[in-house]
């Protein structure tokens, strides 16, 4: 019988080899090293995702409008209708404000307007194509005429006011461009009111 192998059985041999020859140092510990890498790589991302959904979740809509009911509530304290507003460009406050017509003697110091003025000096714009404000209480005339001309980027407001609300006239009040959003805790916002409107009855 000849000594040679058949193909097969040297394909079978060649194969056993190679694997044998990759499970040995060095290199098996080079795989190992490399499978390591990889595996830490994916953990690393998955943190990341995982931190940028919380950003994400924390950052929310839902996030600004609950400061601005604390502004409200400061404004309840100070003996002024309770209406907060906050004024965010991307994720960064610009300004926090609540009524302040009693403690500046000004009828137009509305939460709004004051948002307006302290978030055009910081960003050195008198456009805020790019903020978004959130309110408490649906603005006044005078408040949506003063969005429209600082063409805000997006409008949202908890409570509605049927009685002084500019949505009576409808959303062309403000810039056409302006995205409106409204009723985001909106009954948080109206038993604010209807507590300090009850009180001041009495």
């Amino acid at each position: 019988m000849s000594g040679i192998l058949p193909a097969g059985v040297l394909r079978a041999h060649y194969s056993f080899g190679a694997l044998h020859q990759a499970l040995q140092p060095p290199h098996a510990f080079l795989a190992l090293a490399q499978a390591t890498e990889v595996l830490q790589n994916l953990k690393k991302f998955l943190i990341l995702a995982t931190s940028y959904n919380k950003m994400i979740q924390i950052f929310s809509d839902q996030y600004f409008m609950k400061i601005a009911l604390q502004q409200a509530l400061q404004a309840q304290e100070a003996g002024e209708v309770p209406i907060g507003a906050v004024l965010v460009h991307g994720k960064t406050i610009l300004a926090k404000t609540y009524n302040q017509t009693e403690l500046l003697t000004d009828v137009t110091a509305h939460a709004e307007i004051l948002a307006i003025t302290a978030a055009a000096n910081q960003l050195n714009s008198k456009y805020l194509k790019e903020c978004t404000l959130y309110v408490s209480l649906e603005p006044c005339i005078m408040c949506a005429g003063a969005l429209h001309w600082s063409q805000i980027g997006k409008l949202v407001y908890a409570a509605e006011d049927p009685k002084q609300g500019f949505m009576r006239y409808g959303k062309e009040l403000l810039h056409p461009k302006t995205k409106l959003q409204y009723g985001l805790m909106a009954d948080e916002a109206g038993m604010l009111l209807k507590e300090f409107f009850a009180r001041r009855r009495k």
